[in-house]
């Protein structure tokens, strides 16, 4: 889209080219709005059929959460104190 906007004066039908953008981005937006909540319940229907030891179900892997630095300790005890 910025380049699009960035060529503008090359472009004879800009005014059609942002038209066609904005309405292909709204209907996508629309469709996935309208799609989500069945495909979701057909998707946790299919899943309790599934075996108990089926890899779908297995847990995910967990990634290691950092801890805060000193400053960010030092940063939160005074906000908590004021």
């Amino acid at each position: 889209m910025l380049v699009i906007i960035e060529q503008e004066a090359e472009l004879g039908s800009f005014d059609l080219v942002v038209s066609v953008i904005a309405v292909t981005v709204t209907l996508s937006v629309f469709a996935h709005g309208i799609s989500a909540g069945p495909f979701s319940e057909r998707y946790a229907r299919r899943s309790e059929r599934l075996d108990e030891d089926a890899p779908a179900l297995e847990d995910t892997h967990k990634h290691a959460v950092r801890e805060p630095d000193r400053r960010t300790r030092a940063a939160e005890e005074a906000a908590g104190e004021a």
